[in-house]
């Protein structure tokens, strides 16, 4: 997979065809959106560190700077801190440079299907987990007289959303 050209409709395909592969060995199924979380860290992960290979000259200027002024350590704690030192000062110069650059390889592209799907239906995630309504003293407003979570499916599966 190419971590420059992906886009989340390629990474949910493959979540899907894990899923598929591991129902068809009666494996646990995967939590898709987890998986799709934690690919998309990982490509920004990839991109991030190829984007500081490829400002490797930044680098070393800044290696040679905190050389200069605080010599050269001695021990392996001394090495350490120095390491610190100037990956902090490299990355706050990246982030200042290079800012528009950065954005664009952060993003992943969106996934356009799922966008029209949910446009279309008229549907969305914030609507599942929307605030019922309630009467003066904080309790279910429910003139219909029923079971109270039988109303809010969301309320009753995980409990009062605050």
């Amino acid at each position: 997979m190419n971590i420059w050209t992906v886009d989340k409709a390629t990474i949910e395909a493959e979540i899907r065809q894990r899923n598929a592969l591991r129902k068809s060995a009666l494996l646990p199924l995967l939590d898709e959106q987890r998986e799709l979380d934690h690919a998309c860290r990982l490509i920004r992960a990839k991109r991030w560190h190829a984007f500081k290979e490829s400002k490797q000259s930044d680098y070393e200027r800044f290696r040679d700077e905190v050389y200069a002024a605080r010599g050269i350590p001695s021990g392996m704690m001394g090495r350490w801190a120095r390491h610190i030192e100037i990956v902090s000062r490299f990355e706050a110069f990246l982030r200042v440079s290079y800012t528009d650059e950065i954005a664009m390889m952060i993003d992943i592209a969106p996934d356009y299907i799922s966008i029209t799907k949910l446009t279309v239906e008229g549907t969305s995630p914030a609507d599942l987990t929307r605030r019922p309504p309630t009467d003066a003293q904080g309790r279910l407003d429910n003139p219909t007289g029923s079971h109270p979570s039988a109303a809010y499916p969301v309320q009753a599966a995980f409990g009062p959303v605050d």
